[in-house]
């Protein structure tokens, strides 16, 4: 059973994002919500850190040029911050270009598993339903990867990976799939069915590398996570049904899986052999 580690952090509002990172050598923790500030703590004392007044729809951690930031996703500000977690010091401020036209406002920030090219590449969701591909190395938008759309094909949440050397963004959609994108060729990836399975919108995503497999999670409304490897474009193991809506998902480096549905969190450990023969036996349990 997961127990909780510490005392409680002091949010001051609704937590809508949080993220992780590393700052020198410590584990810090980092919540946002739109209406109130961008806090973060060191979680080995629980000592707050300097915060961001005026918060964010989304938020999410990388590494640019060695400098752990923090992006920032305003509202109705259609446009990134780069974010020092340790200075509190704004690094970057990230608009699209004139030609581009009016881009929505961010609701998803995605930062790249892997420098590509030489570059740190972060992909942004929008209220509009697009995708947009930033380098944050050279502090540009690089284009609208997605286009805008509605009723039931929007996007409701994002992340992104490398597969093959290529960086992908993937998509859940309210109208059950999950697709995958082509940031270089801001496009979708041709020759690949969208993956499906659920039921239901697709509410949460989440990417890890696990014995340099390539590996998204999805949850949605239909109360299913499903795990599912990149390269292969093929489903891991079987369907892992819960009590209510799953709305996040996240994997450790170790393959444990943590869950987020209704008001309770799980964590799931993979199986002794999870992985071996895992792309010849799609159906197995790997999760307990």
């Amino acid at each position: 059973m997961a127990q909780r580690i510490g005392v409680a952090l002091p949010a001051r509002g609704a937590v809508w994002t949080a993220a992780t990172e590393m700052l020198d050598g410590r584990p810090v923790a980092l919540i946002a919500d739109p209406s109130a500030l961008v806090q973060s703590w060191d979680l080995a004392d629980g000592r707050p850190l300097p915060g961001l007044a005026g918060g964010a729809w989304a938020a999410a951690t990388g590494v640019v040029n060695g400098r752990p930031v923090v992006l920032i996703g305003r509202e109705n500000v259609p446009r990134l911050l780069m974010w020092d977690p340790a200075t509190g010091e704004v690094v970057g401020d990230l608009v699209s270009d004139p030609p581009a036209g009016r881009i929505g406002v961010v609701v998803a920030v995605a930062v790249a598993v892997a420098v590509v090219d030489g570059h740190t590449k972060a992909v942004t969701l929008h209220d509009d339903s697009t995708v947009g591909a930033w380098n944050l190395t050279e502090r540009l938008y690089q284009g609208q990867v997605a286009p805008p759309t509605g009723g039931n094909r929007q996007r409701v949440s994002l992340t992104a990976a490398v597969v093959g050397g290529r960086l992908v963004a993937v998509t859940g959609n309210w109208n059950e799939q999950v697709q995958v994108w082509d940031v270089a060729a801001c496009m979708e990836v041709t020759g690949r069915a969208p993956l499906t399975g659920h039921t239901g919108p697709v509410w949460a995503l989440a990417t890890a590398v696990i014995d340099r497999r390539p590996l998204v999670v999805t949850g949605g409304d239909d109360r299913t996570v499903r795990v599912w490897d990149m390269a292969a474009h093929r489903q891991v193991g079987s369907d892992l049904v819960f009590p209510s809506e799953v709305t996040a998902v996240t994997m450790a480096s170790d393959g444990r899986l943590v869950v987020g549905f209704g008001s309770d969190i799980a964590v799931l450990a993979p199986h002794p052999h999870a992985w071996a023969g895992a792309s010849d036996s799609p159906g197995a349990a790997n999760w307990c």
